[in-house]
């Protein structure tokens, strides 16, 4: 079994959840997972943008830490 970022959330949100997705077992998500996921999807979006245009630089820099200047910024893949 290998524990994913999604299994860690489905941990927080139900235990029983988190259960049934480690044991194979997973259904269809409800309207609601749906609209949560596409809400957070947007919400990081925005976080990147301005995170972005806090640190005066283009997308591809960002992604690793910038130690001589003082950021600390990642922005990993979207799970």
């Amino acid at each position: 079994m290998q524990i994913t970022r999604g299994l860690i959330e489905a941990y927080l949100n139900c235990k029983y959840k988190a259960y049934l997705l480690a044991s194979g077992r997973t259904g269809q998500p409800h309207d609601l997972e749906t609209v949560l996921a596409e809400l957070q999807a947007a919400y990081r979006e925005q976080a990147a943008a301005v995170l972005i245009r806090k640190c005066r630089k283009a997308p591809t820099a960002i992604t690793n830490i910038d130690i001589h200047s003082g950021q600390e910024v990642i922005l990993g893949p979207d799970p």
